[in-house]
């Protein structure tokens, strides 16, 4: 009795580690399937949708396949087309493949984890070698165990395979031979009870998934509530009639085979209750859909804010917290990964801002070497036709801002640009900036001072204002600038004191004048002295926004469209 008690010890440890070393996992989660095919459907039902939908294959046919797919169909489609060996149910051998980690010291071992790793990196480190860190864009090396440890935790604490640098990266293939019918039949039943949310989907994941489509229909394609509405009131008809033709096949069969009327009754609930429907309980009108947006995803709420104190005044503007908005874009992995590791500036090369002297100078920026980088857009656009009678009573002035931090692979993405404060441009030449500017600066000055707390960064993330970009009319409207151009105007630059008649006889850049901070604040100090509306030297009004550590003598960048590309360049061109 006890030899039969430990050869099924035995064979069930054998057999829950074949089990386990067949498992595929989610690429996008943590859940685990035992075929291929199982992850596929789940990646279709749950993932699809999801913003930034991104997929890394690391099955092998002839090498390793890392090939990326930034949507759904295109990975399904890959997956039929070069990996339909693996979508086939096998009755016989089954070959599994794990993706392992291969260490960059010795360059023979392989481990499955990177828990692994670390501790393979702790007896090179006991031999006195030096260890790197294998993830993306890292660079670091350690001679002590704990500081790679530390590293490790503070600044790739939820790292995943997907930020692993591709070349340390191997597979490993695993073949499983059951044993007979009754070893299939267990393999089913253990990959139910192992897999747990991979067997069963719930309910409220498919109705996410759902909710997603939707939004991703008036968000990334920009169809009107109208026709998303019309959108759904068709599917809905249509799964309606396809239920009814469904309960009418169910119950010819249940009739055919002579079973009891309450399993006729059980089938064609079961037919009826599809995912669609549940869905439709919580997102078949506008307002439901908007509530479950605001309840299941990140959703920052708008505050409205009064330009004026006086009660009977309703002239107002929405502003979005730039500190809540920084709370949930931070906990993004990727966003997480490229902030800690940032990309690298060439000594003597101007690639981006970093690069330049008033990143390196920076109060805020030169302390603190992961510090946030605010980005402000301004400009302003039309929601009726621009060239009715009503063209300037209904335009929109809108702030945006994103994060310098970006690699200059995502900084021209939609996904990486936040709104700020939207407001009627009628509004801004009644009261000025300074209602905005006032929440926007109380914000940025808690980020300059203390900072904010998020998880999974080492300490508190402290930010400023990187600049305020936008063309030259914004510019100097926020600067306090003339806000003309025309020959008449006498100072008509925001960068320099030269007049409008020297620049038709100045060639080099040696002989101006430069506006530095403290030229501005003298020249803000004369006009308010004077007491006239005249500008001084070019300059109408001290701009709000100065505040803290940013001026708008070096933050205001200069219009590259309006003045190269639509300005010198085609000048130069017809000569």
């Amino acid at each position: 009795m006890v030899l039969i008690l430990a050869l099924f010890v035995m064979f069930m440890h054998t057999y829950t580690v074949l089990t386990v070393h067949n498992m595929i996992a989610c690429p996008r989660c943590d859940d685990i399937f035992s075929t291929v095919a199982r992850m596929i459907a789940h990646l279709g039902k749950i993932h699809s949708n999801e913003a930034n939908f991104k997929v890394v294959c690391n099955l092998r046919t002839q090498g390793t396949c890392y090939s990326v797919f930034r949507s759904f169909a295109s990975y399904k489609t890959h997956m039929h087309r070069y990996h339909s060996l693996y979508l086939m149910t096998n009755t016989g051998e089954q070959t599994s493949f794990v993706t392992e980690i291969i260490c960059c010291v010795c360059n023979s071992t392989s481990v499955p984890s990177l828990t692994a790793l670390t501790s393979h990196y702790r007896d090179h480190c006991n031999e006195g070698l030096s260890v790197p860190c294998i993830v993306k864009r890292c660079n670091r090396v350690f001679d002590v165990f704990s500081s790679y440890t530390a590293h490790m935790s503070r600044m790739h604490r939820n790292v995943s395979l997907l930020n692993i640098r591709d070349e340390v990266k191997c597979q490993k293939a695993v073949t499983l031979l059951p044993e007979d019918d009754h070893m299939c039949t267990m393999d089913l039943e253990e990959d139910s009870d192992a897999t747990g949310s991979g067997s069963s989907v719930k309910s409220s994941d498919l109705s996410a998934n759902i909710a997603l489509m939707f939004l991703k229909m008036k968000a990334l394609y920009c169809l009107s509530d109208a026709t998303v509405q019309a959108i759904i009131d068709d599917f809905s008809n249509v799964s309606y009639i396809s239920s009814l033709i469904v309960e009418e096949h169910v119950a010819s069969i249940c009739a055919k085979y002579n079973l009891p009327h309450s399993a006729v009754a059980e089938f064609c609930d079961a037919a009826n209750s599809s995912t669609w429907n549940d869905a439709m309980t919580e997102l078949n009108s506008d307002f439901r859909r908007t509530s479950y947006y605001k309840r299941l995803f990140p959703y920052i709420s708008p505050n409205e804010y009064k330009f004026s104190d006086d009660s009977a005044n309703t002239d107002s503007f929405q502003y979005i917290s730039v500190i809540d908005t920084l709370k949930v874009v931070l906990k993004n992995d990727d966003v997480r990964t490229q902030i800690l590791n940032p990309e690298a500036s060439a000594e003597g090369h101007l690639r981006s801002f970093r690069d330049g002297a008033v990143y390196k100078n920076h109060p805020i920026f030169s302390q603190h070497p992961y510090a946030i980088e605010i980005v402000v857009y301004a400009d302003e656009f039309e929601v009726v036709n621009p060239l009715g009678p009503h063209k300037k009573k209904h335009k929109i002035m809108a702030f945006y801002f994103t994060l310098g931090n970006f690699h200059s692979t995502c900084k021209s993405q939609k996904s990486c640009m936040f709104l700020l404060a939207l407001c009627r441009s009628i509004h801004i030449n009644k009261y000025g900036f300074e209602p905005i500017a006032l929440r926007f600066n109380e914000e940025i000055e808690v980020l300059e001072t203390s900072g904010i707390a998020v998880d999974g960064y080492p300490h508190e993330m402290h930010g400023a204002v990187a600049f305020i970009a936008g063309d030259n009319l914004n510019s100097h409207m926020i600067g306090g600038y003339n806000a003309c151009f025309s020959p008449k105007v006498l100072y008509p630059c925001r960068f320099c004191l030269t007049t409008n008649s020297e620049m038709q006889e100045i060639l080099f850049v040696d002989e101006m004048s430069v506006r530095t901070r403290h030229s501005y604040d003298q020249h803000v100090s004369a006009m308010q002295q004077n007491g006239n509306e005249l500008p001084c030297f070019g300059i109408r009004r001290k701009s709000t926004f100065i505040s803290g550590s940013f001026h708008v003598v070096d933050g205001l960048p200069p219009d590259i469209m309006h003045d190269l590309l639509e300005g010198v360049v085609p000048f130069e061109m017809s000569l």
